[in-house]
């Protein structure tokens, strides 16, 4: 997860928000239980169970 989030912040840097968009959406279908992704701050976090 922080390599993912290191290259979204790479990505920002660089103002690509359609490419970190579409990167999210591949990652969610990849590991839908198991991460989010939030849109304020442009970053993955996991889902905590409770």
């Amino acid at each position: 997860m922080a390599r993912t989030n290191s290259q979204i912040g790479t990505l920002k840097k660089y103002n690509c928000r359609r490419l970190i968009l579409n990167y999210a959406e591949i990652l969610k279908e990849k590991v839908p239980n198991l991460i989010f992704f939030d849109n304020e701050q442009f970053k993955f976090k996991r889902v905590i169970d409770n």
